[in-house]
C-alpha cells in the first residue's frame, strides 16, 4: 500500500504472489525474565545516601512492572550465600504483588555471594529462553570472573546481563 515502508518488503513472499507484500513485524510477549538480586557483601554499600541493594531492587521493580505490562512471565531470586527468596516465572499482577514482597524483605549480608548456586537453582527445572538479569556490584576481579564464567555458559540458550552499579566515588 501507499506510505509502507521499502525496506519492510518480503521479497519472498512478492515473487510468491506476484504483488508486493509487506512483513509487519509485532513484538514478542510471553517471553521469560528472570531477575537476580544479590544480597551479598558487595551491596552493602551506600551510593547517595542510600544502600546498593536498595538502588537494585527499585530497578528489579521498575523491570518487573514493565515485563509485566508487556505480558512477559517474571521470576525473581534474592541470594548471597545461599537462595533467600525465590518466586518462579509467571504473570500478572498478582506476580507483581509477590516480587515487591520479597524483594523489600531481602537485605544485605556480610557474606560472599554464591553466583553459581544462584543460576543452577534458577535453572534446576529446566527452563525456556529467558533473558537473565543479575543485578549486583563487581568490586573485585575475582568475584567478577566467576560471575562472568557462569553467565557465559547461558548463552546458548539464554540471553544473561550482568547490571553493576557505578560508584562514584569509587571511580
Amino acid at each position: 500500500r501507499l506510505g509502507d515502508d521499502r525496506r519492510t518488503l518480503d521479497w519472498k513472499a512478492t515473487a510468491r504472489r506476484g504483488r508486493p507484500m509487506v512483513r509487519v513485524l509485532k513484538p514478542e510477549k510471553n517471553q521469560t525474565v528472570l531477575l537476580l538480586v544479590d544480597c551479598g557483601r558487595h551491596m552493602a554499600g551506600e551510593i547517595h545516601g542510600r544502600r546498593k541493594l536498595e538502588h537494585a531492587v527499585d530497578a528489579a521493580l521498575r523491570l518487573a512492572k514493565v515485563s509485566l505490562d508487556q505480558g512477559d512471565q517474571v521470576g525473581v531470586m534474592t541470594f548471597a550465600s545461599q537462595i533467600h527468596a525465590w518466586l518462579p516465572p509467571r504473570k500478572g499482577l498478582d506476580q507483581l504483588r509477590a516480587i515487591a514482597s520479597a524483594l523489600y524483605r531481602g537485605e544485605a549480608s556480610l557474606e560472599e555471594s554464591d553466583y553459581g548456586a544462584a543460576l543452577d537453582r534458577a535453572f534446576q527445572r529446566g527452563s525456556r529462553r529467558a533473558l537473565v538479569v543479575v543485578l549486583t556490584d563487581l568490586l573485585d576481579l575475582d568475584t567478577s570472573a566467576v560471575l562472568v564464567k557462569r553467565t557465559l555458559q547461558l548463552v546458548p540458550r539464554h540471553l544473561p546481563l550482568v547490571v553493576s552499579l557505578l560508584d562514584d566515588a569509587v571511580q
